[in-house]
């Protein structure tokens, strides 16, 4: 906005000065209209004094010759600003094909730019697709580790039950072995009681079953405490089994939300890469238009100054059409004054004394706008060189 409101003011500054050059041709215009007036009227008070028809015809026939050689030479000077326009002209269709130019390179770089980001855009899913490839190996990997470690605590399982079976049938062996024991000490027993039966038949046999019975009690109890101790043994190795497994598991958990974290945290940094590479991509694509905006702002203020030159180039060759008329006229005026002057000499050496008065005062009329004529010649041969 502010641009274009500079250029509506450049624009209304050359219209003021557009009318203010008609303006001051329109004064010049209307003060050579009055001298004219002057001119006509005095040369029509001359034209009764004039007696000679043949001077007047041979000042027509020079004024022509004059005229048609002035007008010649403004016809080559409106040749010579013809082709300096044409050359303007010329070198504005030139700066129209470099703009072209410039536009089709411009939209090569656009293209050239879509086909960047469309590769960039490819990598980008390629490092994607390569990284998920890589957390998938990474999953299969945990899954094949986790088959491995269930396979490992189903073997420690098979191992532990081995061993509590294998402590089981030792310890049978060895209530085994001492029942077999307690038998053989027994039949010493009894082989004694057999010697001592002799001595005591009834009262020894009795106490001796009951004394048996007592030591097969105790002994069931003994193996029964046995049993009841390596069974806690067991319960207290399953459940030490079981917390070891409950660790593992919680430290499996454990890795697991590591790695979730991990996996979170690398997408977040992808799409924070992705969003970096989309901003750097947005500046540049903003620097990139801004570029454009100002090569259309200079385009567009060289249209505006070319313009510019070709109105004022347009007013100078009117006002140079206009100042050699002016030329033409004070050129035609300055010998029509002389050839005026030298009649109104041949006239007062030739008429009466009773036109004496009337001939001065003729005379002094033409005395003063051979004066006027001289002075207006003096300042348009000032002002030519200038325009």
């Amino acid at each position: 906005v502010t641009c274009s409101l500079v250029r509506i003011f450049f624009a209304t500054c050359s219209l003021v000065r557009i009318l203010l050059l008609t303006c001051s041709l329109v004064g010049i215009l209307l003060v050579t209209c009055s001298l004219v007036r002057i001119f006509l009227l005095t040369c029509s008070l001359v034209g009764i004094l004039l007696v000679t028809c043949s001077l007047v015809r041979i000042l027509l026939l020079t004024c022509s010759l004059v005229g048609i050689l002035l007008v010649t030479c403004s016809l080559v000077r409106i040749f010579f600003a013809t082709c300096s326009l044409v050359r303007i002209l010329l070198s504005t269709c030139s700066l129209v094909r470099i703009f072209f130019a410039t536009c089709s390179l411009v939209r090569i770089f656009f293209a050239t730019c879509s086909l960047v980001r469309i590769l960039l855009l490819t990598c980008s899913l390629v490092r994607i697709f390569l990284a998920t490839c890589s957390l998938v190996r990474i999953f299969f990997a945990t899954c094949s580790l986790v088959r491995i470690f269930f396979a490992t605590c189903s073997l420690v399982r098979i191992l532990l039950l081995t061993c509590s079976l294998v402590g089981i049938l030792l310890v049978t062996c060895s209530l085994v072995r001492i029942l077999f024991a307690t038998c053989s000490l027994v039949r010493i027993l009894l082989l004694t009681c057999s010697l001592v039966r002799i001595f005591l038949v009834t009262c020894s046999l009795v106490r001796i079953f009951f004394a048996t019975c007592s030591l097969v009690r105790i002994l069931l109890l003994t193996c029964s405490l046995v049993r009841i101790f390596f069974a806690t043994c067991s319960l207290v190795r399953i459940f030490f089994a079981t917390c070891s497994l409950v660790r593992i598991f919680f430290a499996t958990c454990s890795l697991v939300r590591i790695l979730l974290l991990t996996c979170s945290l690398v997408g977040i940094l992808l799409v924070t890469c992705s969003l970096v590479r989309i901003f750097f991509a947005t500046c540049s694509l903003v620097r990139i238009l801004l570029v454009t905006c100002s090569l259309v702002g200079i385009l567009f203020v060289t249209c505006s100054l070319f313009w510019i030159l070709f109105v004022t180039c347009s007013l100078v060759g009117i006002l140079f059409v206009t100042c050699s008329l002016f030329w033409i006229l004070f050129v035609t005026c300055s010998l029509v004054g002389i050839l005026f002057v030298t009649c109104s000499l041949f006239w007062i050496l030739f008429v009466t004394c009773s036109l004496v008065g009337i001939s001065f005062v003729t005379c002094c009329l033409f005395w003063i706008l051979f004066a006027t004529c001289s002075l207006v010649g003096i300042l348009f041969a000032t002002c030519f060189p200038v325009v």
